[in-house]
């Protein structure tokens, strides 16, 4: 089937039927050598009885026939070495036919082998094809039909457990409008849990009660009286902290001290990753720069580094809400060393995001622009027309998240083995504060879901059946209120806090929250 195969055996075939042809034709010769002296009438002499030397003189009138007869038998010779040639070709051009043919054969057999082959795998592909469709269909259906009875479940545990207090989830329903509010939530919340550091006053029921009593409607600002007073501590703080580098940061003369310090502070936050070596390694080098710097100086890093961890928060944490834990723990980290700094992160975090406090600015037409600036809207100028506007809701309810993700994940910090500067009941009581004083719209349930998304599953573990309790609150009152919004674009975050309610999602660690010690490929790069 080869074709080296056949030109091989054609080459063989050839020699042999030449060296045959010459042989039968060498084999022919004599006779016709023998008919040709008979046609010559004897004229060619016995010369083998005669003497050596002796050479036989024809005569003079048998020369021109003897001539004659010579030619005729070169043209004889000539004629059967023409036929033999002619023979030889036509043996060669049929086998050389006979292999073509069967060349030919062999090259047809393969294309249909080919082709058979093809047609295999294409319907293979197809077979498999439809039959991981088939797969993903009953996998989806399945799923479907789970969520389907969970969420049906959900539902009827739900209706259960309300169906005796119906007067009061009717109650719930309006408690961000109305002055009673914290009474409702305190009646229906939690219960004393137990916990290694306690809320304020003793109990979860403290915290969550503690609205303030400040969420009339009429009022413009909505913020909690216990809010209103930490919020004024902290700004306390940071403008002491102002003061006291007020000089250092005007003078020339220290110009490339804050240089260098800056610099310093940007090169390690922008360094930080997710593992526990690397938060180690970054806290223990800002440490060890505070710790060599003078007392202004200090200060004046403090303000620095909490401005770094903000410029993280939005361009980082907001995209990646992952990441919000090692930058966390490295700041709870530096927190435990200089106390100072916690104080200064808070400050900040209060000063650019009011949603982290919490507090709201209630919007109206005439008083449009101090409604952006008090909630801490950038302004952006627009490229086509020059003029000067405020960035879209959309790009600051990002950044929003950003905040508050980066602020719960500094207050429920437990990788080290001191608590972060606020702790897990700070928590607590700040969603106490953000559903007793807050309107239910787009803004304030954009904070809700970034607490809950990233320390729900802290304030499970730590509050256990009065955090269930809260979510049913939450599900009751403040989701309700979301459902009566008229803003269409509050459906999509409503949509995703009842997600997290019914699917338990508290119940796993967030994503990025259990570091690695060292980095897979760090690993592989000591290997």
């Amino acid at each position: 089937m080869c074709v080296s195969a056949a030109t091989f055996n054609l080459q063989e075939a050839r020699n042999l039927e030449w060296a045959t042809a010459i042989s039968d034709e060498e084999d022919e010769l004599p006779s016709s050598r023998t008919s040709l002296g008979l046609l010559s009438g004897g004229l060619e002499d016995d010369t083998d009885n005669q003497e050596p030397g002796f050479t036989p003189t024809p005569p003079a009138s048998a020369s021109p026939h003897r001539s004659h007869m010579h030619h005729v038998a070169s043209e004889a010779q000539n004629q059967i070495a023409h036929l033999h040639k002619a023979n030889t070709q036509r043996s060669i051009s049929r086998f050389l036919a006979g292999v073509d043919q069967v060349q030919d054969r062999e090259l047809i057999q393969l294309y249909r082998i080919r082709e058979d082959l093809t047609q295999r795998q294409v319907q293979l592909t197809s077979e498999e094809h439809k039959l991981q469709a088939r797969v993903e269909q009953q996998r989806d259906q399945q799923l479907q039909i789970l969520r389907q009875e969970h969420s049906t479940k959900a539902d009827r545990q739900l209706q259960a457990q309300t169906q005796a207090q119906q007067q009061q989830a009717q109650a719930h329903s309006s408690q961000l409008q109305q002055p009673t509010q914290s009474t409702q939530i305190k009646q229906s919340g939690p219960q004393a849990p137990q916990l290694a550091q306690p809320p304020q006053n003793g109990s979860a029921t403290a915290a969550v009660a503690d609205g303030g009593g400040n969420a009339d409607p009429s009022r413009l600002l909505r913020i909690a009286d216990s809010a209103a007073h930490h919020e004024a501590h902290y700004r306390a703080k940071l403008h002491e902290a102002q003061d006291a580098v007020g000089e250092y940061v005007a003078s020339n003369e220290h110009k490339k001290g804050r240089r260098d310090i800056d610099k310093q502070l940007t090169k390690v936050t922008q360094q930080i990753s997710g593992t526990q070596y690397n938060v180690k390694s970054k806290a223990n080098t800002i440490v060890a720069l505070f710790n060599q710097l003078s007392e202004v100086q200090r200060v004046y890093a403090y303000l620095q580094l909490a401005k770094r961890f903000l410029f993280q928060c939005e361009n980082q944490i907001s995209l990646n809400q992952p990441s919000c834990f090692p930058y966390a723990e490295v700041a709870v980290a530096v927190a435990q060393t200089h106390p100072g700094f916690a104080e200064l992160m808070i400050a900040r975090l209060h000063e650019v995001c009011p949603l982290t406090v919490p507090k709201y600015h209630m919007f109206k037409k005439a008083t449009a622009e101090q409604h952006y600036d008090q909630m801490g809207y950038y302004k952006v100028t627009d490229p086509k027309t020059g003029k000067e506007g405020y960035e879209l809701p959309d790009r600051y309810l990002q950044r929003v998240g950003g905040f508050v993700t980066f602020y719960a994940a500094l207050m429920q910090s437990e990788l080290w083995p001191l608590r972060s500067p606020n702790g897990i009941s700070s928590v607590w009581q700040y969603m106490a504060r953000l559903l007793n004083s807050l309107p239910a719209n787009r803004t304030s349930a954009t904070a809700l879901y970034a607490l809950l998304q990233t320390a729900g599953y802290r304030l499970h573990r730590v509050f256990k059946d009065q955090f269930i309790k809260m979510l049913r609150c939450i599900y009751d009152s403040f989701w309700t209120a979301l459902q009566k919004s008229t803003d269409p674009d509050v459906r999509a975050t409503a949509a995703r806090i009842k997600q997290f309610i019914m699917d338990h999602t508290y119940r796993e660690p967030p994503e990025g929250s259990e570091l690695p010690e060292y980095d897979q490929s760090t690993d592989v790069g000591l290997a």
